[in-house]
């Protein structure tokens, strides 16, 4: 195997695997997460703003992980092609 096949072979695995992350992530955030304040508006929301600990927690995580999957998504295509 060259060089240049293991490089592409690795950026597609590192591609996968964020991919993966990402969509956990939302699957997890679209049924646990978004439950916790949409449950029973308003008391919900209200309650929600009292203690955002998980709406800060979800930003960070997620602005840390799209840019980490365009970037290997780049890496990817530049790699294969």
């Amino acid at each position: 195997m060259t060089i240049r096949n293991r490089i592409t072979e690795i950026s597609l695995w590192v591609f996968i695997i964020s991919l993966g992350i990402l969509i956990g992530a939302t699957v997890f955030e679209a049924l646990v997460i978004t439950p916790l304040w949409a449950g029973s508006p308003p008391e919900s929301v209200r309650g929600w703003n009292e203690n955002p600990r998980y709406a800060i927690e979800s930003r960070i995580f997620f602005g840390l992980i799209a840019p980490a999957l365009l970037l290997s998504t780049l890496v990817s295509l530049i790699a294969g092609w």
